[in-house]
Parts: structure tokens; C-alpha cells; sequence
């Protein structure tokens, strides 16, 4: 666990330091914010905030798994005592930390919209889903990029990939067609919950069991 904070720690100061790329990121949290909420008789304005995590995620990701090979500091990293599932989880980490205290704010500020202008607050279910079943899969969903991106060698494939996910969710949301799916989630969300919980077991399994020297070629040729 000590070394997984390490790799958290240095991949939240480069994140940081990535003044441009936060920045659009915020514009986007801040954007989706307002539109959410000019849309509020049709659509929920806390929609907003699983939108953001997912955006967030997405985004976070890309940064913290291209940032070795951009400095090309591959090998130095994996000559460090340090073993890839922990590179790898600290790095998870340190995206879903950033993308879930945006999710957060936006929650709350969308909520404070619904009491306003709607005069109802979010129920605990959708806290739940909000707060717990999306990062769940969130997570899931940026671990799944990550190890496509080190394994098939091909980021474009894999940018491809993420943005036509989240262009679907935004697609969904726009039309309306996402409240229904998420009426259902809120009155079921323990399946929601154990599938995304399992689908973290068996990545976690997947990465555990993978030869270190053949994931360190692999991650190295992955920009070329």
C-alpha cells in the first residue's frame, strides 16, 4: 500500500501541473453544469455529475499513462522496486481521486440547483448511484483503457474507443433516453454494484497475472 501512495503522489503533482489540461476539463464541468441545468424540466441537472466523472476519467487517464512515455521514462520507471500492478493502481488511483472530487462538487452544486429550482433534493438511491455505482464503473472503465492502451500498441484505437463511449452517454443524456435506465439503477442499485465490484476483481486478476517484461516492450511501443 506504501508504494501504491508513492505512484499516487507523483502522478497527482504531474496531474496538477497540467495547468491547460485541467483547465479544459474544469470549462467542460462548468459547461455541462450550465447546460444540465437550462434543461432541467427534461433532464435531471445531476445528470451533470456522473457526465463529469466519466469526462474526468477519460481524460485523466490518457495523461497518466502517456506521461512516461513522453518524458520516455519507461524503463526508469520499471527499474524501480516498485511491481506494475502497483505502478498501475497508483496511477488508477490518482485519476479517480481527481475525477471524484470534481463528481463531488458538481453533485452538490446540481443538488443545490434541483432545491431551487425544482424544490426537491436528490434521494439517498441516487446519492448511491451517483457516488458509488458510477465511479465503481468509472474506474473500471478507465483501468479497461489503460491496460488496452499498454497491450494493443495503438492510443488512437483506444482514444477512438473512449470518445465514442462517452459521445453515447452524452447522446443518451441529451435525449432523455438515459432517465429511464437510470430510474431502474436507482431501484436496483446492488447488481449495478457487484458487477462493477467484480468486473475490479478480474481486471485486478488480469494485471496480477501478466509477465512484467513483456508489459514493459508493450507500454514502451504503445506511442510509436
Amino acid at each position: 500500500m506504501r508504494q501504491i501512495k508513492i505512484v499516487v503522489r507523483k502522478e497527482l503533482r504531474y496531474l496538477l501541473n497540467r495547468k491547460l489540461q485541467l483547465g479544459v476539463l474544469i470549462l467542460m464541468a462548468i459547461f455541462l453544469t450550465v447546460y444540465y441545468t437550462l434543461r432541467s424540466q427534461r433532464v435531471p441537472p445531476i445528470l451533470a455529475s456522473p457526465v463529469v466523472f466519466l469526462g474526468f476519467t477519460y481524460g485523466l487517464s490518457m495523461f497518466v499513462f502517456r506521461s512516461e512515455q513522453t518524458n520516455r521514462a519507461v524503463e526508469c520507471l520499471f527499474a524501480s522496486p516498485l511491481e506494475f500492478k502497483q505502478i498501475f493502481f497508483g496511477k488508477v488511483a490518482a485519476q479517480f481521486l481527481l475525477a471524484f472530487s470534481s463528481e463531488l462538487v458538481v453533485f452538490l452544486v446540481t443538488s443545490g440547483i434541483m432545491w431551487v429550482k425544482l424544490g426537491e433534493l436528490p434521494t439517498p438511491r441516487t446519492g448511491i448511484l451517483i457516488l458509488l455505482v458510477v465511479p465503481i464503473w468509472g474506474t473500471l472503465f478507465a483501468g479497461l483503457l489503460a491496460l488496452g492502451y499498454i497491450i494493443l500498441g495503438n492510443p488512437m484505437l483506444i482514444q477512438i474507443i473512449g470518445i465514442g463511449t462517452l459521445s453515447g452517454v452524452l447522446g443518451l443524456v441529451s435525449r432523455g433516453k438515459m432517465v429511464n435506465l437510470v430510474a431502474y439503477l436507482i431501484k436496483t442499485p446492488l447488481l449495478p454494484i457487484m458487477v462493477g465490484l467484480a468486473g475490479l476483481v478480474v481486471t485486478y486478476y488480469l494485471i496480477e497475472n501478466m509477465d512484467r517484461e513483456w508489459l514493459i516492450e508493450k507500454w514502451k511501443h504503445s506511442a510509436s
